[in-house]
């Protein structure tokens, strides 16, 4: 059962927590978004290699200033369903299935035949939170995972905190790559890539103290993570 007390919860009753939340991760509207852009030199493949494809993320995750530890779990493989574009889909919990469409043994609602495959990395963060100019602080856990699609250029990033039972938290976050047509570099030649993330957040906790933070804290921590870009290029 859900953990409902306030002595230290069992692995079991965390785990049964966030079983709870993650089943019901797909129906839930997000609480709040926004989106955040920077304009960065380099061509578009050129900033996707650092900071969109597969090869780049840790790279890219490393950059978060909060982020002290991060670990690849795994890497599988997740089928949209037939039409849904990777923008509006949500596939954390998507189950895996095979590089091969052939060998998959099972089709599930999340895993229809003949829709688009991507490759997923599954990770791990711990990351540093500090709150009320550093009077409140801890370490948060987040499961994750990355999807990129080349033909878009785009990534799919999404988070749940694996917090103590209690409080449920996620972040879906698209990331773009698009060219700057006009202009040029800071010298005035070469090109530019505009980077765009839209994010969109969903915080629940028991007692209700803080989810009014979450947004603004969340969004000020996105935006200096993304002031951290240019280090990469």
């Amino acid at each position: 059962m859900p953990y409902i007390g306030f002595s230290r919860p069992t692995p079991e009753q965390v785990a049964a927590e966030h079983a709870v939340y993650n089943a019901r991760y797909h129906t839930l509207e997000p609480q709040w978004s926004f989106t955040l852009s920077v304009i960065l030199d380099g061509s578009v493949d050129e900033v996707a290699t650092k900071l969109g494809r597969f090869d780049g993320f840790e790279t890219a995750m490393r950059l978060n200033p909060v982020c002290f530890e991060y670990k690849e779990l795994a890497r599988d493989w997740v089928v949209l369903p037939q039409g849904q574009t990777l923008s509006d889909a949500r596939v954390r919990e998507v189950p895996g299935c095979s590089a091969n469409p052939g060998e998959d043994a099972t089709i599930t609602p999340g895993n229809v035949e003949g829709g688009r495959r991507y490759e997923r990395i599954q990770f791990e963060a711990k990351d540093v939170l500090k709150a009320f100019w550093g009077l409140m602080s801890g370490v948060v856990i987040q499961r994750g995972t990355y999807v990129w699609d080349e033909d878009e250029k785009m990534g799919l990033w999404e988070v749940t905190n694996l917090d103590k039972p209690g409080m449920e938290a996620w972040l879906r976050k698209i990331i773009r790559f698009e060219s700057v047509p006009e202009g040029g570099g800071v010298d005035g030649k070469g090109e530019r890539t505009r980077v765009v993330e839209i994010c969109e957040g969903y915080t629940w906790e028991r007692l209700h103290l803080f989810e009014w933070l979450a947004e603004r804290y969340t969004k000020d921590l996105h935006s200096n993570w993304m002031s951290k870009y240019r280090g990469a290029l």
